[in-house]
């Protein structure tokens, strides 16, 4: 392994049998040192422009993976430039309220927990007219996130995806929320029938005390009266 021939000025440029590779620098702060990348050229200057996109594309990929959503983001934006303006737009501006009211944290960062705290920030927060956010607004904005997350993990930023951890504690929560709803609405039912049925049997106890008896309607006891009468 040698370096090219007057490029002794050159990091990372050598020739190997008489081929040309590249060897990107370890990253600041440590970390495993990155793969030789074969140039697959035997031409200095050829060797010379791979080098140099490779290094672009390694500088880029270091600061997406490192880099807060401040540096993400462009990024994001400029891979959906096809998307129509009226998707662009309104998911621009959630996605940029969702950077400067999280604290602009990095894309890895983002976790069911951060979501989780951003949608509750989003419940309670008020539109023009002094009211609280809808539930399909939300919605919409948990879409716009949903999208850009994907994006992350398809660009294999983020190993995990958040949106699912978030939509499993949602299905537990709601579960749990459930069975409580369910086990007081059942102690609450029971409380209530009996409680109603202590309130007929009382009102049948004090119907039959305070009501009179007509004797007109019981035949048996007319005639019983009547004979006892005669005698």
């Amino acid at each position: 392994m040698k370096k090219a021939p007057g490029l002794q000025g050159v990091k990372g440029l050598y020739e190997k049998r008489g081929w040309f590779y590249f060897q990107p620098t370890t990253p600041k702060g440590g970390g495993p040192r990155p793969s030789a990348v074969a140039l697959k050229t035997q031409d200095l200057v050829t060797a010379i422009q791979r080098m140099n996109e490779n290094r672009m594309d390694v500088a880029m990929e270091r600061a997406v993976v490192s880099g807060t959503l401040k540096e993400v983001l462009p990024r994001y934006y400029e891979a959906k430039w096809e998307d129509v303006l009226a998707t662009r737009r309104p998911r621009k501006v959630i996605l940029d309220q969702f950077m400067r009211e999280m604290g602009n944290p990095r894309a890895e960062e983002i976790t069911a927990e951060l979501v989780t705290t951003w949608r509750k920030k989003l419940a309670a927060r008020k539109n023009r007219s002094g009211a609280l956010l809808s539930g399909t607004t939300i919605k919409s904005y948990t879409i716009a996130l949903r999208a850009f997350v994907n994006w992350l993990l398809e660009e294999k930023i983020l190993r995990v995806d958040p949106m699912k951890q978030l939509t499993k504690q949602t299905k537990v929560a709601a579960t749990r929320m459930e069975r409580v709803v369910s086990r007081s609405w059942m102690i609450s039912t029971r409380s209530g029938e009996s409680e109603s049925r202590n309130r007929r049997d009382a009102s049948k106890s004090a119907s039959v005390a305070e009501s009179p008896i007509n004797l007109g309607f019981l035949p048996m006891v007319r005639v019983s009266l009547r004979s006892r009468l005669r005698r």
